[in-house]
């Protein structure tokens, strides 16, 4: 909702609603704010974009509402109806008359009682959001209205959000990214095989509240891979040294969210909120925020497991040497042999966020015991991984990959293709 795109009138068919104003066009929605005829509720309507909606787009709009009504917590924006428009769908929601906190912080960072009050809301609203199962996915200024004058946070846009299984958490996977690259988690990637659960948001939140005090974000690059390597491998500069005049322990509260393990983030976002409650009340009461320990009142009250390793120093020493050895053009073949459960797809996740790092590739399948008659299954498997995540690089790469494959297969890509379908994307015709 951050941008005011004239993309032409509002369609006639709306006749439930007047005053009908373009606020934004994008590729998955429209959005109006307008007036609804039945009561003079003001409200912001989100359409699908075309008139004649896929099943597919609508049954994608009607999770989002339902998400967005199942999570009806404070600072979240309020979802009244899903409506039909001729033969389409609109959501129709609250209408604060705010601008995206993105629009906000074009004009700069916020005052620090702003930006505090605001990263408190928003940490209330994921609060409630996670009570009811659900990650966001997408925490961002361009997802959170702000309104300056009187203090109001919505969060909004749950099309992405995922409503977590409790018993089996997500494992996000490369070449299906979804959400704001500057603003998402090393495990929402998809590049470090880790779970994705409420942390996520956590870090996106720190994202958010960096850019409130500093008025830049933690990363930036043009290069999404680029970007996306710096995010997974190297630490931001502290806020505090941003901006001296920011408290270093507020700093040290962003820095806490920002690491690139989720387990050693805060683990909930009441943990957050109630941090940041007690920086706004030091603020207030004295005029300063003295260093207090941080996260003192982050309670988890569902059990989560961690995942790292313990005991397992020297498997793991072998496996980046092995894996140095490797980036350094001499192949190298390690084979990791153990009972069922004894922790041998735990010890190989351990090298993903180092291939991460590294700007390397990484992909993994399994033998099964009952798929003997196909015994390059689980090796296709892995090749199929990494030709999906080549296809996910920036064009200029890609084509200088698509060179060395060709003539690095030559005649043979004919042959390949029928089982690496993947293959032909890449190559072309």
């Amino acid at each position: 909702m951050s941008a005011m795109l004239h993309a032409g009138p509002a369609p006639s068919n709306f006749s439930d609603f007047t005053d009908l104003e373009v606020l934004f066009t994008g590729r998955r929605s429209r959005i109006y704010r307008a007036r609804r005829r039945r009561d003079g509720q003001r409200v912001v309507l989100k359409v699908l974009p075309d008139d004649y909606p896929s099943p597919s787009e609508t049954a994608r709009l009607a999770r989002e509402h339902a998400i967005t009504a199942s999570v009806d917590v404070p600072h979240v924006i309020g979802c009244y109806e899903l409506v039909e428009i001729a033969e389409s769908q609109a959501m129709v929601l609250e209408d604060i008359g705010a601008a995206s906190l993105a629009d906000v912080l074009a004009e700069g960072a916020l005052t620090l009682p702003e930006a505090l009050e605001v990263g408190r809301k928003i940490a209330v609203a994921l609060a409630g959001i996670h009570d009811r199962h659900v990650v966001h996915k997408d925490i961002n200024p361009s997802n959170v209205l702000y309104r300056r004058e009187t203090g109001e946070v919505r969060v909004i846009d749950f099309g992405i959000a995922l409503t977590l299984d409790r018993e089996r958490p997500a494992s996000p996977h490369v070449g299906s990214l979804e959400g704001t690259l500057a603003y998402m988690s090393p495990e929402q990637t998809g590049r470090t095989n880790r779970v994705l659960d409420r942390r996520s948001d956590l870090y996106s939140l720190g994202v958010t509240l960096y850019e409130c005090l500093t008025g830049r974000r933690p990363f930036h690059s043009e290069d999404p891979l680029e970007l996306l390597h710096m995010q997974l491998a190297l630490a931001p500069t502290p806020p505090h040294r941003v901006d001296p005049a920011i408290p270093e322990v507020v700093s040290q509260l962003v820095m806490k969210l920002l690491h690139k393990d989720a387990e050693d983030r805060y683990q909930t976002a009441r943990g957050v909120e109630r941090d940041l409650a007690h920086c706004l009340a030091e603020l207030e009461a004295k005029g300063t925020i003295p260093t207090f320990a941080l996260g003192r009142r982050d309670v988890v009250t569902e059990l989560s497991v961690p995942e790292k390793l313990y005991g397992r120093r020297r498997d793991i020493d072998a496996l980046e040497a092995a894996f140095d050895e490797a980036a350094r053009g001499n192949m190298r073949v390690v084979v990791v042999r153990g009972d069922p459960g004894i922790g041998k797809t735990s010890l190989l996740r351990s090298l993903h966020r180092r291939v991460g790092h590294r700007r390397g590739s990484f992909a993994g399948a399994k033998f099964g015991q009952l798929e003997r008659e196909r015994p390059l299954r689980a090796l296709l498997a892995a090749l199929r991984q990494v030709l999906r995540q080549l296809l996910t690089e920036p064009e200029e790469r890609l084509e200088a990959t698509r060179a060395r494959l060709a003539a690095k297969l030559g005649g043979m890509a004919a042959v390949a293709v029928p089982v690496l379908p993947e293959l032909e994307r890449l190559l072309g015709p």
